[in-house]
C-alpha cells in the first residue's frame, strides 16, 4: 500500500511541473487570438521574489505569493540550492528572468507522503502569453487529464474550485487520483505575479490531511 503511494506521489511531482506548462501545450486559433491579460487583472508585484527557506526551522516565507508556512521535523524540505540544481541553474535571479520555472519550496512528510510544491512559471519564456488565474486553469484542465492518464492513473475528480488559504481566495483545482484502489487528493492552486504564474500543489493519500496542508499557510 505505502509503495503505490509513493508512486501516486511521485506522478503528483510530475503532474505539477505538467500543470505549470499545460498552457504552453495548449494549442489552436484559440489561444493564437489569446490577448494579454488586462491590467486591472494584475497584482502589485511584477516578479516573484526567492521564497526564504529555513530548512533547520521547517519555515518557508514569500512576500510576493503573499504566503508562509511553518511546519514540523517529521517534514523534508529542500533548500534553495537542491531546488535551483533541478532546473540547472546556480541563482534564483537567473533562473526566474531565463527558465520557463522555477522550483521556490518542495516539502515531503515523511510519515504520509503528502507533499508541499511552489512552482513559477515565467508565461512569457513558456508560452509567450499572460495569462489571467482562470484562463490559466482552463487551458491547464484537459492537459492534465492527459499526464494523469498516461501515467497509468485514474482520475476520479478534476473540479474548480475557489479556496480560503492564508486570507485570500485562491483559484485552483481539486484533484482525486485513483491507482490500484488507493486514493490520493490534491489541491493545485494559482497565484499570478506579473508575467508569472505561481503553481501551489498540496498532495496527500488523506482529504483530512490535505484540508490540515491548507491550513497550515498563514499570511506573509
Amino acid at each position: 500500500m505505502n509503495g503505490i503511494i509513493r508512486k501516486i506521489i511521485c506522478v503528483l511531482l510530475v503532474l505539477a511541473v505538467a500543470f505549470a506548462l499545460a498552457a504552453c501545450n495548449s494549442s489552436g486559433e484559440e489561444n493564437s487570438k489569446q490577448e494579454p491579460a488586462s491590467e486591472q487583472s494584475k497584482p502589485a508585484a511584477d516578479e516573484p521574489t526567492q521564497g526564504d527557506i529555513n530548512v533547520s526551522e521547517y519555515s518557508y516565507k514569500n512576500e510576493s505569493l503573499g504566503l508562509a508556512i511553518k511546519l514540523d521535523d517529521g517534514w523534508s524540505i529542500r533548500s534553495p540550492e537542491e531546488l535551483l540544481q533541478l532546473i540547472g541553474s546556480t541563482s534564483f535571479g537567473d533562473a526566474i528572468k531565463n527558465a520557463p520555472l522555477t522550483y521556490d519550496f518542495y516539502a515531503v512528510r515523511l510519515i504520509s507522503t503528502a507533499s508541499i510544491n511552489i512552482i513559477f512559471e515565467n508565461m512569457k519564456k513558456s508560452v509567450g502569453k499572460v495569462y489571467t488565474e482562470s484562463e490559466y486553469l482552463d487551458l491547464a484542465k484537459t492537459s492534465v487529464k492527459t499526464q494523469v492518464e498516461a501515467a497509468g492513473l485514474n482520475v476520479n475528480k478534476l473540479e474548480l474550485i475557489k479556496r480560503t488559504v492564508a486570507g485570500r481566495e485562491l483559484n485552483g483545482y481539486h484533484i482525486v487520483l485513483e491507482s490500484g484502489g488507493t486514493l490520493v487528493y490534491e489541491y493545485i492552486f494559482a497565484i499570478r505575479v506579473g508575467e508569472y504564474m505561481a503553481s501551489i500543489t498540496l498532495a496527500s493519500p488523506s482529504m483530512d490531511e490535505l484540508e490540515t496542508l491548507v491550513g497550515l499557510f498563514y499570511p506573509a
